[in-house]
């Protein structure tokens, strides 16, 4: 009788320990296609405004977050593809998959249910050949966010489909986020979100850019007053993007052509993590005009202040601090300066 009563003691030691509640979450996974590449897992709550950094070992990879609350993430693989994860406090996510000519097909497998809903609604858009406009895709996206007005998948939704976006209507953001529920509303992302939306409308062309202060490649620390009484180019760009890279060719054309020009600045400022791989650029590139960067990617306050969606983009401020071009292509800002600078 003891002998039995040791060895049920002993299971129930093991399956207490097999079930033992997680010290903080966790997400762990083997996706195909990836060996010895890097993952980095974005915050997008102010609660979790950090990004952390996951080195994969043969397409294995396993990372503890310190998350307090139900969470958002983007999740970036080879620096350009994007994929949200819905992670819990204390809460585990297996994620399994593969990554092949640049597309991510994953499996999540949750607790809080958020991922398999999101992957049921990426497949229903996959499967929906009535969706082949952009117009009918974002009516279906915007139906979505409408009737699911208390999931943080609708605030993923609505940031990457309406906010993150060249020219965003902000009635309809509005008119969204006022149909979301208190307990929604009532979270910082959402406050994070209005922010954005705030930055977005306050970076608008014919608007007074926003004050700014840089951190140069040097060491030197600059801000707008540095340029005043010149024509300000702001160069985004980072040393990961292939088509920044390719784009430096012609910045770089541009600023051959105008360096003497007193009434004009030309300020690049990078989207990248690594200072190393950053300064490397720079010089293979050749870019030998003012650098900045934070070294925070996608969360620097300059990409904030100035709502940077996509790189590379060049924006125009003139003397008196007014946006009066962005996301412009090379060859018009050098038009457009050709004649400005004759006035």
């Amino acid at each position: 009788m003891k002998k039995t009563l040791l060895l049920l003691s002993s299971l129930i030691l093991i399956i207490c320990s097999c079930e033992k509640e997680l010290e903080q979450a966790r997400i762990k996974g083997h996706i195909e296609g990836l060996i010895n590449d890097t993952i980095y897992l974005y915050g997008v709550e102010d609660l979790y405004d950090r990004v952390d950094t996951v080195y994969l070992d043969k397409g294995q990879f396993i990372i503890n977050l310190p998350i307090d609350t139900l969470t958002l993430l983007r999740m970036v693989v080879r620096d350009s593809v994007e994929y949200p994860l819905f992670i819990d406090k204390k809460e585990e996510l297996t994620l399994s998959g593969s990554f092949f000519n640049g597309e991510l097909d994953l499996n999540v497998s949750d607790k809080n249910g958020l991922n398999e809903e999101y992957i049921l609604f990426s497949d229903s858009i996959t499967n929906n050949q009535l969706l082949s406009s952009d117009s009918s895709f974002l009516h279906y996206v915007e139906h979505y966010i409408l009737e699911n007005n208390n999931s943080l998948i609708s605030v993923y939704l609505l940031d990457t489909y309406f906010v993150s976006v060249p020219c965003p209507d902000y009635k309809q953001l509005k008119r969204m986020i006022d149909r979301m529920t208190g307990e929604l509303k009532d979270r910082n992302l959402i406050s994070t979100l209005l922010q954005k939306i705030d930055d977005l409308d306050k970076a608008r062309i014919d608007n007074i850019a926003p004050f700014f202060t840089i951190n140069m490649s040097d060491g030197v620390v600059k801000n707008r007053s540095t340029y005043r009484d010149s024509y300000l180019i702001l160069h985004f760009w980072a040393s990961w993007d292939a088509n920044s890279r390719n784009k430096n060719k012609e910045v770089r054309q541009f600023y051959k052509k105008y360096k003497r020009e007193k009434k004009l600045s030309l300020v690049s400022f990078s989207l990248d993590l690594d200072s190393v791989a950053w300064k490397n650029a720079i010089k293979e590139d050749s870019l030998v005009w003012d650098q900045a960067s934070e070294l925070k990617a996608w969360s620097s306050e300059l990409v904030k202040q100035f709502s940077i969606n996509e790189i590379p983009t060049l924006i125009l401020i003139n003397p008196q601090s007014k946006i009066i071009d962005r996301e412009i292509e090379v060859n018009n800002l050098t038009l457009q300066l050709d004649s400005l600078l004759k006035e």
